[in-house]
């Protein structure tokens, strides 16, 4: 009877330890899952950080072309913030060049081409002028905008962004692209 209550210990032993290996197998297994879980959540952080470096880049280098000829633009005095051309138009300014706007909801002013001629205030969007620019460029570009935002000839793309910040204002008329 001995032996046989020993043996009973014995397989009662060796089966409550495989139930904790079990349980201890299946802790480790949970670990794994919310390793990789949280890894996956930092590989996707950091994608979307190097996506916001590459636009923080670009548009650093927009605004380093943009201070190049800072007498390039055309100075109102300080007088107000304007969201478009057409208020800069209304307000008394009939010259053509580049000016600062701040759309709205702008969190900054960005330079845009204002012809001032036929009735005046067109916000130009698209210079071209003698094939100087690439246009054969990436999504990222026709969304933050690229060229030369500075010279009177600068062949330039205004940014799908910005053009966004300006026609969520109101109702806008698009002009010919011969025009310009």
């Amino acid at each position: 009877m001995g032996k046989i209550y020993s043996f009973v210990l014995v397989a009662i032993a060796l089966m409550m330890g495989r139930e904790g290996w079990a349980l201890e197998s299946e802790s480790c297994l949970r670990e794994q899952v919310r390793l990789r879980a949280q890894v996956h959540q930092l590989e996707t952080r950091v994608k979307q950080q190097q996506t916001m470096i590459a636009q923080l880049l670009h548009e650093k280098e927009v605004q380093f072309l943009d201070k190049g000829s800072e007498n390039s633009f055309i100075d109102l005095g300080g007088k107000r913030q304007y969201a478009d051309c057409s208020e800069i138009y209304n307000d008394g300014f009939k010259q053509s060049g580049f000016y600062k706007i701040k759309p709205l909801q702008s969190l900054a002013e960005f330079s845009v081409y204002c012809d001032m001629s036929d009735g005046g205030g067109w916000t130009v969007i698209q210079r071209r002028s003698d094939g100087s620019e690439n246009f054969n460029r990436g999504w990222n570009d026709y969304e933050n905008g690229f060229g030369n935002f500075v010279q009177n000839n600068g062949e330039y793309w205004l940014g799908n962004k910005n053009i966004n910040l300006l026609t969520i204002q109101g109702d806008y008329t698009l002009n010919r692209p011969d025009r310009f």
